[in-house]
């Protein structure tokens, strides 16, 4: 019997008490921790079990992971110093940065048929950093829970439709400069028609974003020297980015033409550099949450903005929501073209 212990999950706004189980191919296909409640929680990025609640709550609040303790036999006193330990968090790699050089950027929706591919550009004046950790920036699916308030606070947006894909904004109090772009579905169709891969596209998108803010910041006498970009590619970013700006007749203004400029991409950017790119990965959240009210109140219900569609049971919700789709435009315009799309339709 899978012996409980205690999970951090990526994604999981919570310590969860459950066992870790293997996926049996049939009812779940991706292994899974069951919360003693009965809940599933699916594996979608970092986990690790704790054999104490103290270390995980630690591990948990300081978002960083604690190595799990032996227990004592010391009582209270043995556990409020594993607490201590695990609580003092190392020192946040993006304090290295160089005051005022840097730009990030981050995207959301690149294989979820019904989310916009949204990318945002950040840049954040150094001696705001401290003000961006108190307020809690970080990779946005660590803190699931805190993306609606820390969205509002930096944007200042209500709605989908209060902001302008390409257009610079800042905010003075938080020393926070932005561009968020927005490609549309039908418009990512256009390019999917043309044989244009996904990677391709939000290429393209990363490169208009902080073009035009590193446009706006050089107006204003911002010099940037580096860009930080979340590694969309797996690895493969810093190869594939100046390819991608040179095929298919694209014919703008590149970042890999300013040689003055360096590129960094590194995965999992958005926790590692908080105060730029995981601050491009929050306001990339909250416009995704406030496209998903905007579509769900188009078609009349909650829609399923993942990505299974041929398992029984959990793909049923996005079936249904390709369903009341197609019956309200039969262009499937808000849909993306992907393979989860061309599953449904060969159902």
């Amino acid at each position: 019997m899978a012996k409980v212990k205690y999970w951090v999950l990526e994604g999981v706004d919570k310590v969860v008490k459950g066992t870790y189980k293997m996926a049996d191919k049939v009812q779940h296909k991706s292994n899974y921790v069951e919360g003693t409640d009965g809940t599933i929680y699916y594996i979608s990025g970092a986990n690790k079990g704790y054999e104490s609640q103290v270390d995980a709550e630690a591990a948990f609040n300081c978002g960083t992971e604690a190595k799990p303790k032996k227990t004592s036999t010391s009582g209270n006193k043995a556990i409020a110093k594993s607490a201590n330990t695990a609580i003092a968090p190392k020192a946040p790699t993006s304090t290295k940065l160089t005051p005022g050089a840097y730009i990030g950027s981050d995207e959301v929706g690149k294989i979820e048929p019904l989310k916009q591919l949204i990318v945002v550009a950040v840049h954040v004046k150094a001696e705001m950093f401290d003000k961006m950790r108190a307020l809690g920036v970080d990779d946005s699916k660590k803190i699931p829970t805190k993306i609606s308030k820390i969205g509002k606070i930096l944007t200042g947006f209500d709605s989908f439709e209060q902001f302008e894909s390409g257009k610079v904004y800042e905010n003075e109090e938080y020393g926070l400069t932005y561009c968020p772009y927005i490609l549309s579905n039908a418009e990512y169709n256009k390019y999917h028609e043309a044989g244009i891969n996904a990677n391709e596209v939000l290429t393209r998108i990363h490169n208009e974003a902080n073009l035009r803010l590193l446009q706006h910041l050089e107006e204003a006498g911002i010099k940037i020297s580096d860009i930080v970009i979340d590694d969309y590619m797996n690895g493969y970013g810093a190869k594939k980015f100046g390819e991608y700006l040179n095929e298919n007749g694209y014919d703008k203004d590149k970042l890999t033409d300013k040689t003055d400029l360096k590129l960094t991409f590194e995965t999992k950017a958005d926790g590692t550099y908080k105060e730029i790119v995981g601050t491009a990965s929050d306001i990339c959240a909250y416009l995704d949450g406030l496209c998903q009210e905007y579509l769900n109140n188009k078609y009349g219900m909650e829609l399923d903005y993942g990505n299974i569609v041929n398992h029984p049971s959990m793909g049923k919700r996005l079936r249904d929501s390709f369903t009341r789709i197609k019956e309200m435009d039969p262009d499937m315009s808000d849909v993306k073209h992907t393979k989860t799309y061309n599953d449904w339709k060969n159902m």
